[in-house]
């Protein structure tokens, strides 16, 4: 998930947070549970639908070349805020 404001894209780079599917790792405190419900998958999507956590430990610089040519879903505000809350 991207977390960056636009401010910085103009570099060709973003922040982001890593989300997983491996529903095993949200043990931990700073991982983040983002619910089904909160996720929007885009048409063409290659995600699985369904919960995801968001791995808040491994955040990281990314260009956008590596991004996939479309969004792949879109998340709640509230699931957004509870990511960045973090």
């Amino acid at each position: 998930m991207v977390v960056s404001n636009n401010a910085i894209h103009y570099l060709k780079i973003c922040i982001g947070v890593p989300l997983s599917s491996q529903l095993h790792k949200k043990n931990r405190q700073h991982r983040i549970a983002v619910l089904a419900s909160d996720i929007t998958m885009d048409a063409g999507s290659t995600l699985q639908p369904g919960e995801m956590i968001a791995l808040t430990e491994q955040v990281r610089c990314l260009s956008v070349k590596r991004f996939e040519p479309d969004r792949q879903a879109k998340l709640t505000d509230t699931a957004i805020y509870a990511v960045e809350a973090d």
